[in-house]
């Protein structure tokens, strides 16, 4: 079933509504069974209109579900994705409030990517990706949704609310990608000084240039693209942790430096 627009607009502002008010919504697969991912793209891109038109600045993409095995746990085949605006983006240093997110998980050590050209799909590649790439910088993403928790994962759900972008802490070293693997940069995520998990960045699809290429190729299907000035941010490498009060994240990418993510207590 193709959603008409008067029910997408309906959506937006219940999204807009669940996130202002905090307040659970429904999650739209279980009242409209039929609706596509197309739909659910719809959505997202009418979503990103208005919050456009309430002053946000679109700053940047996101992918999700990138790893083969958050893939196969999910029951999904690709990823998603998500658009980031200058409303999501905390500072190195600042505290994130989980009061202000829906069921928060944090899912990024992420390799996110500075672009300095345009990137307008179909048909880039990695060495477009590459060629357009100012630089990479190490990323966290907590993310947040509010929609009602269900027994099933829906990706489109997922997708209609805007991939579940809540917060992103960027680093502050930008690092030239001459010369590095991006698929061989190790990293450690420590959680209150603790060593929890380890990494590489093939778990991005295989290479994170794979992503940014397919999130370009994407966007092409909604005359949309990827700007010089944006940030991408290429996937969870490590994820799935609640956040409580107080907890510190700090991830470290072999030669690309270090993120840290402060949780209000």
């Amino acid at each position: 079933m193709v959603l008409d627009e008067g029910v997408i607009d309906r959506l937006v502002e219940e999204i807009l509504k669940a996130e202002s008010s905090r307040t659970f919504m429904p999650p739209i697969s279980k009242r409209y069974p039929t609706f596509t991912v197309e739909d659910a793209y719809r959505i997202q891109m009418k979503l990103m209109e208005k919050r456009i038109r309430l002053g946000e600045k679109v700053v940047g993409w996101k992918a999700g579900l990138t790893s083969k095995v958050t893939q196969q746990h999910y029951g999904v085949s690709e990823p998603d994705f998500g658009f980031i605006t200058d409303k999501m983006i905390v500072q190195e240093g600042e505290q994130i409030d989980l009061s202000e997110l829906g069921h928060p998980s944090f899912e990024g050590a992420e390799i996110a990517f500075l672009l300095k050209d345009d990137l307008r799909g179909p048909g880039v590649n990695v060495a477009e990706v590459l060629k357009a790439t100012e630089g990479v910088l190490p990323c966290i993403e907590i993310i947040s949704g509010w929609m009602e928790k269900s027994e099933k994962f829906d990706i489109r759900d997922s997708i209609a609310h805007n991939g579940n972008a809540g917060r992103f802490v960027l680093g502050g070293k930008i690092t030239p990608i001459k010369d590095i693997d991006l698929r061989l940069v190790g990293v450690v995520l420590e959680l209150n000084g603790e060593i929890v998990a380890t990494a590489a960045g093939a778990a991005a699809l295989g290479n994170p240039a794979h992503v940014v290429a397919w999130l370009a190729n994407k966007l092409a299907a909604f005359n949309a693209k990827l700007c010089a000035g944006q940030i991408v941010a290429t996937g969870t490498l490590i994820g799935g942790i609640e956040p409580k009060p107080g907890d510190i994240f700090k991830v470290t990418f072999d030669r690309l430096g270090t993120v840290t993510a402060k949780i209000k207590k």
